[in-house]
């Protein structure tokens, strides 16, 4: 191979069409506008309304669970005695454990160390500690646990209300009278919506350990 007919030869002119590549995107970039700088602002959207609810106070509903679920230990945090005699009430006749919670300090510490199947919370105290706990709670313990908002500005019964605060159910102040119709209502929607997926996430994860 004669080396003369490289002397004097740049990289260009030696190989010109990976240069016209070069040159070609390096143009692309010059005139492509750079976007301008923004902020963003995250927009929570408008809920839509909640369904009707007449048949709460009518009192019919297709019961298609019997007393005694898998449901077993439940934790309440309330100070409105009114609630608390409820709750004892309702909770007892589906055969929970009950464990009253005095404080909000108190609550964290129950649902760290002991597996609940049912959180009971009146958001009217205000703890808001206790309600970013739950929302940042570890996704195993989380998954087996039905947890209760009651308060007065909730729309019970209304699923994204729901899971905008992080819970399985919202129940309003003047719907707590019919907790014990509520709680069957969305334990069955629990049933049919969630207890599939819980049981594929644990089925998953049992395989990937063995």
């Amino acid at each position: 191979m004669d080396k003369k007919i490289y002397k004097d030869k740049s990289a260009i002119d030696l190989f010109p069409a990976l240069f016209e590549e070069i040159n070609y995107e390096k143009s692309a970039e010059i005139k492509t506008p750079a976007s301008p700088s923004t902020k963003h602002h995250i927009l929570t959207p408008k809920l839509p309304r909640p369904s009707n609810k007449n048949w709460l106070r009518n009192g019919k509903f297709a019961d298609k669970l019997t007393e005694g679920t898998q449901f077993k230990r439940a934790l309440i945090l309330s100070q409105n005695k009114k609630h608390l005699a409820i709750y004892n009430n309702i909770f007892t006749k589906l055969r929970y454990n009950i464990d009253l919670a005095e404080s909000e300090s108190a609550a964290i510490e129950y649902i760290s160390s002991i597996l609940f199947s049912l959180v009971a919370y009146d958001n009217s105290l205000g703890f808001l500690d206790f309600e970013q706990y739950m929302r940042n709670l570890a996704g195993d313990k989380r998954r087996n646990l039905y947890y209760v908002i009651v308060g007065p500005e909730l729309s019970t019964l209304y699923d994204l209300e729901a899971l905008s605060l992080s819970a399985n159910l919202v129940v309003n102040n003047k719907d707590v009278q019919y907790l014990d119709i509520i709680l069957k209502k969305g334990f069955q929607d629990y049933e049919t919506l969630y207890r599939p997926f819980i049981e594929t996430l644990e089925t998953n994860k049992e395989s990937r350990y063995q």
